[in-house]
């Protein structure tokens, strides 16, 4: 009897594909050290940013945007365009006695006073020039008439709205009527752009229609920033002007030449 052949399969033997691997070549020039001191940088101002974010939507007034048509501290100083001699030509042109008017300049005879206008400036809220406080309510920056007037005949109609501040004169004379019934105290840094232009645009209608009809009086307080040059120089020439009656003249005139 013949024996049974049985079939043999053979099953195809198969290859499982060999897995890849990603590799990355640092080069030798870069340190572990180094890598993890660069990751910790970033972490660091990463952290920053966002602690500085939340701070500042905690607190959007925390820094308070500058007042329009106002020059404020911090800014960076510029060169003198004008010297002390120039200021002494210009007491000639304004008719003061030259030998007295220079002896009070050349001695800063009024500095004192000057600097304790502006700290007393700072402790009633002023902060950038021009700044202005109208029976109290403040006004910042070189702003059209006829902000000043609606500010005004608020005043003068007893129904000015805002937060008041008590502000002193200061020692400086008055221009208008000493018995006018609304006051403007004006804190002004003479080299300041911004206090020109306040000279130049609105300042004239508001001496013909509020000061010269004896609505208004208007006193004269130093606020010379730092980074003005002449801003200091400007505001002694106005103190040795007054000394021989002649502040507001002197005032004037140096704008004029600016």
């Amino acid at each position: 009897m013949a024996a049974k052949k049985t079939a043999s399969t053979t099953q195809p033997q198969t290859t499982k594909p060999a897995k890849k691997t990603l590799s990355i070549s640092i080069p030798s020039r870069f340190s572990q050290q180094q890598i993890l001191y660069t990751l910790l940088l970033v972490a660091v101002f990463l952290v920053g940013y966002l602690i500085a974010t939340v701070q500042a939507l905690k607190n959007p007034s925390a820094t308070p945007a500058p007042a329009a048509g106002a020059q404020q501290d911090g800014t960076q100083a510029a060169a003198p365009t004008f010297t002390n001699d120039d200021i002494k030509a210009w007491a000639k042109e304004a008719g003061l006695n030259t030998n007295d008017f220079n002896s009070c300049f050349d001695s800063g005879k009024h500095n004192a006073r000057i600097d304790a206008d502006a700290a007393y400036g700072q402790t009633v809220g002023v902060s950038g020039t021009p700044t202005f406080f109208i029976n109290g309510v403040q006004l910042v920056g070189a702003q059209p008439f006829d902000a000043f007037k609606t500010a005004i005949d608020a005043a003068i109609a007893g129904t000015a709205t805002g937060a008041t501040t008590e502000v002193e004169n200061g020692e400086l004379p008055v221009l208008g009527d000493a018995n006018a019934p609304v006051t403007i105290v004006e804190f002004s840094d003479l080299e300041c752009p911004f206090c020109k232009q306040f000279v130049d645009g609105a300042y004239p209608q508001i001496k013909s229609e509020y000061i010269d009809t004896g609505k208004v009086k208007l006193y004269f307080r130093h606020y010379p920033l730092p980074f003005h040059p002449m801003a200091k120089p400007f505001a002694l020439a106005v103190e040795c002007a007054n000394d021989q009656g002649k502040l507001w003249e002197m005032h004037d005139l140096i704008f004029s030449k600016q």
